[in-house]
C-alpha cells in the first residue's frame, strides 16, 4: 500500500465512530423545473433540478439537455429523469 493509502486508512480508523446528527427536519425533497426550447439557436431546453435534506441544498444542476424536447411534457420528464436518478 502506498503511502497516501496508509495515511487514509489510518484516518478512517480513528473516525469509525463519528456520525452526523441532523437537528429539525431531516426530509429529502427534491425540485425539477425546465425551459422548454430556450436556447433560441438549437431549440433544446434547459433542466434544473434541486436536492435538500432539510433545509440544506445538497445537490442541484442546471444543464443543457442533449437532445430536442418534442413537447413541455417531454423537457420535463427529462428534467424529473435527471433529478431521479441524481437522487438515488
Amino acid at each position: 500500500m502506498n503511502e497516501c493509502g496508509k495515511k487514509n486508512s489510518n484516518t478512517s480508523k480513528g473516525t469509525q465512530n463519528h456520525r452526523i446528527k441532523f437537528s429539525g427536519d431531516s426530509s429529502l425533497k427534491e425540485y425539477a423545473n425546465t425551459d422548454y426550447g430556450g436556447d433560441a439557436i438549437t431549440r433544446k431546453s434547459t433542466s434544473i433540478f434541486l436536492i435538500t435534506l432539510g433545509y440544506s441544498p445538497t445537490s442541484w444542476q442546471s444543464k443543457l439537455v442533449h437532445c430536442v424536447a418534442t413537447s413541455t411534457t417531454v423537457a420535463e420528464y427529462y428534467s424529473i429523469s435527471d433529478c431521479a436518478k441524481h437522487g438515488l
